[in-house]
């Protein structure tokens, strides 16, 4: 029975990121095709959120390159550390979606609980920006 729960845990996990995080009830299009179009690529967003979510709480200590590039994690880390030397291994998943989490605004207050979906949905979008004007940074200074 705590089995079937914790599987209806992780539904209703995934279906909070997708209303409360990604804003799915908001969305307005004129026709049905665009709103499909829409949903389906935020239902893509939703559950990579909640995958890494879970693969912090579930394993922190593997390598967030499990999960992430070096081209996504180091510039989110240079952009955090405000250009601070890249440490020598990567970070573990655990300290990665910290970091992430800080990106979209949490904070590490002891009062404050773990970082939630949207926090780490608006981490997200910054990681990937980082990462976008690292690349091309990269290649205009091999012009």
């Amino acid at each position: 029975m705590v089995s079937a729960y914790s599987i209806r845990w992780n539904i209703e996990l995934y279906f909070k990121t997708l209303k409360s995080g990604l804003k799915i009830e908001k969305l307005q299009y004129e026709t049905l095709d665009r709103y499909l179009t829409a949903l389906s690529l935020l239902m893509i967003v939703g559950s990579r959120v909640e995958y890494l979510q879970g693969a912090a709480r579930h394993d922190p200590g593997a390598s967030c390159e499990e999960y992430f590039s070096r081209d996504e994690w180091q510039p989110a880390y240079l952009v955090h550390t405000d250009g601070g030397e890249l440490p020598s291994e990567p970070l573990t998943i655990g300290e990665f979606m910290l970091l992430i989490a800080e990106l979209g605004g949490w904070q590490r207050k002891k009062i404050q609980g773990p970082p939630g979906s949207m926090t780490v949905w608006r981490g997200m979008r910054r990681m990937e920006a980082y990462a976008d004007a690292f690349q091309a940074f990269q290649k205009a200074k091999s012009r």
